[in-house]
């Protein structure tokens, strides 16, 4: 839903709303809150449409077997942790999205629950989440190389790494006991 609103408001006048929310690697360190507000960011109306389908494709499943805190967490830490890597490992000018948190949270998803099924959205087909997981991590490391693209590949592969590190610390019994927070 903050997506929603940020893009809603933002495309009113993109240049005076949306930019002062946009990660820079060059600026980050004098605009630190836009390492959090660039997570609600998002380009176009494609940009934000495959986002949300993806996220409400399987966030649901996933607040439901953490809880809203501890999914709140993993979203924020996944698409945290994207950023900060893709400040110091790409090239991009500009970080833009949710993409890194969305991935980390299917990832998280697939470390607790193997069995869970999604939809890949290209190709159209249903299959295990580990499978779809794997489908877009091998995606974006083939992609790192040379893609002109516009998609942020490092981020993406970080906030799975993240999600499924995380996935697994909360199977273990820890996840409460690291961040003190419970369902």
């Amino acid at each position: 839903m903050i997506c929603i609103v940020v893009f809603a408001l933002t495309s009113v006048d993109v240049e005076r709303l949306a930019d002062p929310l946009i990660l820079k690697p060059a600026s980050w360190q004098s605009q630190p809150w836009t390492l959090v507000t660039t997570l609600f960011v998002h380009l176009n109306w494609q940009h934000l449409l495959l986002n949300l389908f993806l996220l409400l494709q399987f966030g649901p499943v996933l607040e439901k077997r953490i809880g809203s805190r501890m999914f709140l967490i993993v979203f924020l830490v996944c698409g945290l942790l994207g950023s900060i890597f893709d400040i110091y490992l790409s090239s991009a000018t500009k970080i833009i999205g949710a993409s890194a948190a969305i991935i980390g949270s299917m990832a998280c998803l697939a470390a607790i629950d193997r069995d869970n099924k999604v939809m890949l959205t290209y190709p159209p087909m249903i299959v295990n989440i580990v499978t779809a997981v794997l489908f877009y991590f091998l995606a974006d490391a083939f992609a790192l190389g040379g893609s002109a693209d516009m998609i942020d590949h490092v981020a993406h592969i970080v906030g799975a790494v993240a999600g499924y590190i995380i996935g697994r610390i909360i199977m273990s019994g820890n996840g409460n006991k690291i961040w003190r927070f419970g369902k």
